[in-house]
This record gives structure tokens, sequence and C-alpha cells, in this order.
């Protein structure tokens, strides 16, 4: 099982590469393990997902000093 720390600092990765896309993309992965019927790489590309969303919310929140 894939920590809560990894499935972060992956998502970080991801977006730095991938910018606005990075979400877009990280469930095109999903599905693309989900075709391959690969439920472990499918739910951490899910878990990736939801931790891109996660931090473009917290990121779009932050206050701009």
């Amino acid at each position: 099982m894939t920590s809560q720390k990894d499935i972060y600092r992956s998502a970080k990765i991801f977006m730095q590469q991938h910018g606005e896309d990075a979400e877009r993309l990280a469930l095109d992965k999903m599905n693309h393990f989900m075709a391959l019927e690969d439920v472990v790489g499918a739910s951490t590309w899910l878990m990736i997902a939801q931790a891109i969303q996660e931090l473009e919310k917290t990121s779009s929140d932050a206050t701009i000093h």
C-alpha cells in the first residue's frame, strides 16, 4: 500500500510536470490501469488525482500577500 505522504509527493511532482492538465492526466492513467484490470494501479492513480484536486483547492484558497 502506498502511503498518503507518497501520494501527495507524487501529486505535487505530477502537478509541476503537467500544470493544469495534471488532474485530467492522472484520471487518464487511472482509466488506463482500469482497462488493464490493474486495481492497484488504478486506485493509486485515483488517489493521486484526488490529492491533485485537494492541492489545487488549497493553493487557490491561499491568500496572496
